[in-house]
């Protein structure tokens, strides 16, 4: 026990004393009476769940309540949320949500700072249907290389819609179906749509015209009969492709007369073209027989005789075989071998026209007579062609 101030003699004032409070100290006597402590024990609360307590007189101690459960506090982990107080501990919360929405980001929580969002790379869409691997860049999603939408149809026009992606629109662009036994394919509905069949007539009585769709024309060789126009042969038949005469007929070409020889070209086996050069020649004299017997194979070869001698050029012509004979309408045309001015194996052709009788006669065209001698390989040694000037030419 402490000295006490009211003695049966009091003690002076501001005599220490002791009051027997342990929650207080430093008290003086004051009129008998141990008060003015100098020191009183103040309680505080030892965390966020207690609350401040009260002092105990006889220990000194204070007391430590707690919070009612339920408190708010803080754990200090940036982490949680909602942190409460349970039985004078301070329990964190549920996780705060720290998804950003952002796929290009990788969501986490630092204890010490909270949500953490980091850059990726990982696949993204970025909403535009005309790119594709699309991936994570800085944050943000990056469209990749456009799709393929070619669908490989030519009669669709290929794009892409950002919305929906590839679109493809019905054309109608030319095209092929596959079928060579069709023209102008065109493009119908999304389809490629033959057109119509190829002309196959390859004007030739002796072919047989198809179409195969893998190959398109087929020209088939067949033994029709059919017309060589060749006065010559008889009768004719399709052998190879071509028109052939099976054996001889009977035809003649007897001619004699007069030509003024012209220079220049003569084409054709019928009525000749003759063009006038500047410098005619002197008169030429010719005669000539050439016939076939009917019958014979077609390979006969004809008998005959020619004689020509273009007196301004000093050139003389006598055959001395006579090889083919060919007539058609009022044309005939024959070949064979021949001496030129003596030298023997020069190679002839005449084209002889029988324009009516009289020979010469203008009005109803004339007879016409050309010869030309070959020397080398088919090169043209001598020409000459005209109308006769007298005579007279017969095809039979």
């Amino acid at each position: 026990m402490g000295l006490r101030c009211n003695c049966s003699v009091p003690l002076p004032n501001s005599t220490p004393c002791n009051d027997n409070d342990a929650c207080t100290s430093g008290e003086t006597c004051q009129n008998g009476t141990c008060r003015n402590p100098t020191s009183t024990v103040t309680c505080t609360a030892s965390d966020q769940c207690h609350k401040a307590g009260t002092c105990d007189a006889a220990t000194g101690m204070c007391s430590n309540p707690t919070k009612p459960n339920g408190s708010g506090c803080n754990d200090n982990n940036a982490c949680t949320t909602n942190d409460a107080c349970s039985n004078g501990t301070c329990v964190g919360g549920p996780p705060p949500s720290c998804d950003d929405h952002n796929v290009c980001t990788t969501d986490s929580c630092n204890p010490a700072t909270g949500c953490v969002h980091t850059n990726n790379t990982a696949p993204c869409s970025d909403g535009d249907a005309c790119t594709t691997n699309d991936t994570c860049s800085g944050g943000t999603c990056v469209g990749g290389p456009a799709p393929n939408c070619d669908d490989g149809n030519v009669c669709t026009t290929d794009s892409c819609d950002p919305a929906t992606g590839c679109v493809h629109t019905n054309n109608t662009a030319p095209c092929s179906d596959g079928n060579a036994c069709t023209t102008n394919d065109t493009c119908s509905g999304g389809t490629c749509v033959g057109g119509p069949p190829p002309s196959c007539d390859d004007h030739n009585v002796c072919t047989t015209d198809s179409c195969n769709p893998a190959s398109g024309c087929t020209h088939m060789n067949n033994t029709l009969p059919c017309d060589d126009a060749n006065a010559c042969t008889f009768p004719d038949a399709c052998s190879g492709g071509e028109c052939t005469g099976v054996t001889t007929a009977a035809c003649k070409g007897t001619g004699g007369g007069f030509i003024n020889p012209l220079t220049g070209e003569v084409s054709g086996t019928a009525t000749l073209l003759i063009e006038r050069g500047s410098d005619p020649g002197g008169k030429a004299n010719f005669g000539f027989v050439v016939q076939l017997s009917g019958g014979q194979v077609v390979t006969t070869a004809p008998t005959g005789n020619l004689t020509y001698i273009d007196h301004g050029a000093g050139v003389s012509v006598k055959a001395t075989s006579v090889d083919s004979l060919i007539i058609i309408g009022t044309d005939a045309m024959f070949t064979g071998m021949a001496q030129v001015n003596g030298e023997p194996g020069k190679r002839f052709e005449v084209e002889a026209h029988d324009g009516g009788e009289p020979g010469s006669e203008p009005v109803t065209g004339p007879d016409t007579f050309s010869i030309t001698i070959f020397q080398g390989n088919d090169d043209i040694g001598y020409l000459a062609a005209g109308p006769l000037i007298g005579g007279n030419i017969q095809i039979h």
